[in-house]
C-alpha cells in the first residue's frame, strides 16, 4: 500500500505600502496653465534637476523609459521630481543578456 502524504501550507498575505512625497503638480499640468513661460534660468534649473535625477537612476542600473513633462513632478519648492516609478528597469550585463540575448556595455 502507498501511503499518501498532505503537505500543510500556510499562506502568507504580505502588504507593501509606498509613503511618497506629496507633489502639486506635473511640469505638463504646470505649462498648460502658465501665463508667461518659464526663463531661461528656471529651465536651467529644472533640467539640472532631471539630468541630476537621471544620473543617479542610471549609476543604480535603472532605466526610467517614459521620461515626459507629465512624468516630471514639481513640489510646492520647485524640487522636481521623476514619477511613474513603475516603468522601469534594472538594467546590467547580465540582465540585457537575459532580456535581449545580446551583451550590454558597461
Amino acid at each position: 500500500m502507498i501511503g499518501v502524504y498532505a503537505k500543510c501550507c500556510t499562506i502568507i498575505v504580505c502588504s507593501l505600502f509606498l509613503v511618497m512625497e506629496y507633489c502639486e503638480q506635473d511640469i505638463a499640468n504646470l505649462l498648460d496653465n502658465m501665463q508667461k513661460p518659464f526663463t531661461e534660468s528656471q529651465v536651467k534649473c529644472i533640467m539640472q534637476q532631471v539630468f541630476k535625477g537621471l544620473k543617479y537612476l542610471h549609476h543604480n542600473f535603472i532605466i526610467h523609459r517614459d521620461i515626459k513633462v507629465s512624468n516630471l513632478l514639481m513640489d510646492y519648492r520647485g524640487d522636481v521630481k521623476l514619477g511613474k516609478s513603475q516603468i522601469t528597469l534594472l538594467f546590467h550585463s547580465e540582465v540585457c543578456m537575459l532580456l535581449t540575448g545580446q551583451f550590454c556595455a558597461d
